[in-house]
């Protein structure tokens, strides 16, 4: 299963987090039973299945985050596109035109993969290289950048 794969549950799970950080266990506890309806031991294995992914960290009581939620997005869109595409952007654009389509069939939000205007420069300027993809106006900066690591 995939590093940075969420299921619906899990995502507005973490959206309390990123929202809320640093939170303490308890108070995470009760935003989860007001907001998601949920008990003690299902947010606490919940936070754990998520802190092994590496995502958030439980230290003495705090849950923080190890990856903002832009990084997360970034990191999901690169492996998307590693997985689908072999990591060729190109292949990317060319094959899918619309996001809504491939976000349907990975199902992840639209947003995670790119967003109307990115989609139509690419189209236009082709990047092949990071260079060239940093060219590429209203692109993601967190996914150009979290690239080169």
């Amino acid at each position: 299963m995939s590093e940075y794969t969420m299921g619906a549950v899990e995502m507005r799970f973490a959206e309390i987090i990123w929202e809320h950080e640093p939170v303490s266990s308890g108070e995470l506890v009760k935003l989860c039973e007001q907001e998601l309806n949920w008990k003690k031991s299902t947010t606490y294995t919940v936070l754990r299945r998520l802190c092994q992914k590496g995502i958030f960290i439980s230290e003495n009581g705090v849950v923080t985050s190890l990856l903002s939620k832009q990084m997360f997005q970034a990191r999901q869109s690169e492996e998307i596109i590693e997985e689908s595409f072999a990591g060729s952007l190109p292949d990317f654009v060319a094959a899918f035109t619309s996001r809504k389509k491939l976000s349907k069939k990975l199902e992840v939000p639209p947003y995670v993969i790119f967003q109307d205007p990115s989609l139509e420069a690419m189209a236009t300027i082709y990047p092949v290289t990071l260079d060239e993809l940093q060219k590429v106006p209203e692109r993601r900066n967190a996914m150009v950048k979290s690239s080169v690591n």
